[in-house]
């Protein structure tokens, strides 16, 4: 299972660091039918399906949770850019992109993943 683990938590880690990518592109071309609904679900990326179907054990229960929790705030903050996108607010959503919730948690959710590769055998 670990090697597995190792696979998914790296294939998180370069899926999650897309976003930012992502929706800078979206705030320039001014991009407004965004699924915001769907970028807000932690359950739809395929990094988020596997996460919730982990079997949690004593060895990983906590690194677990709170990755599924800094995920969920992930995916809740780059929502929150898209809708902002959506709307209209370009320079609002290019800031956010800059600093803030957005940066703060991905920044957050990488350093997890990366922590609990560490600690895989």
């Amino acid at each position: 299972m670990n090697d597995n683990t190792k696979r998914e938590i790296d294939a998180a880690v370069e899926a999650h660091g897309k976003w930012k990518h992502r929706l800078l592109t979206a705030a320039i071309k001014d991009e407004r039918n965004l699924p915001v609904a769907d970028i807000a679900r932690d359950d739809c990326c395929q990094f988020g399906k596997w996460l919730h179907g982990i079997e949690l054990s004593f060895e990983n229960r906590n690194q677990v949770e709170t990755i599924k929790t800094l995920h969920a705030e992930f995916h809740k903050e780059a929502a929150a850019v898209a809708g902002m996108i959506s709307k209209g607010s370009k320079d609002q959503a290019l800031q956010a992109l800059k600093t803030g919730a957005f940066i703060d948690k991905s920044v957050q959710l990488r350093n997890a993943l990366v922590s609990w590769k560490v600690t895989l055998r």
